[in-house]
């Protein structure tokens, strides 16, 4: 196993990327109370507080972090349909450039994603689509960093695909049952 030799567009994008998310990680903690996400916070305390309402996966700004992400995850998911329908997609853009589109909107997406679950697994849809998601995320991760063989490369390709539809499976799932049960949305 060899680190590939990444082009500089892909390497600024996983640079930006990481760097959205760093200042987003950086505002959170100036403007709420970033101890809240940590496991050093005692969770059954942490209902009671202030910051609770906003940050809980179903208050304003945690739910608003699971819409965005799921929206950043979907639009990078485009991706593989354009590997698909190549003639379709191609007067748009190279697949590089949605290889690109792809990375970033996983990092930025992924991250609002872990922070809507707000280190919370009480639903088993929830906890189950964090699960595809970071399989999918660190399969994904491997595929872009390193190189293999032939073979090894192709079952790794097969796991990010495979948890990744898995992932958006049980995403359609969450979203339905918090619909049917009449959770409250922002809109």
């Amino acid at each position: 196993m060899k680190v590939k030799k990444l082009n500089k567009k892909t390497k600024y994008t996983i640079v930006i990327s990481l760097l959205i998310s760093i200042a987003f990680i950086i505002w959170l903690h100036f403007k709420y109370d970033i101890m809240y996400y940590t496991f050093g916070y005692d969770i059954r305390r942490r209902e009671w507080g202030d910051v609770h309402k906003a940050l809980r996966p179903s208050g304003n700004l945690g739910h608003g972090f699971g819409i965005v992400g799921v929206a950043l995850i979907y639009f990078g998911l485009l991706y593989h349909v354009r590997k698909v329908r190549k003639k379709t997609f191609k007067k748009f853009f190279k697949i590089q450039t949605w290889l690109l589109i792809h990375i970033a909107t996983s990092i930025v997406g992924g991250m609002l994603i872990i922070f809507h679950a707000s280190a919370l697994f009480k639903n088993i849809s929830g906890s189950i689509t964090l699960i595809f998601f970071l399989i999918a995320m660190i399969s994904g991760f491997l595929i872009t960093l390193f190189k293999y063989k032939p073979k090894i490369r192709k079952i790794i390709y097969w796991i990010h695909y495979y948890s990744s539809v898995l992932m958006m499976l049980f995403l359609s799932i969450h979203a339905l049952y918090f619909i049917y049960l009449g959770f409250r949305w922002i809109f």
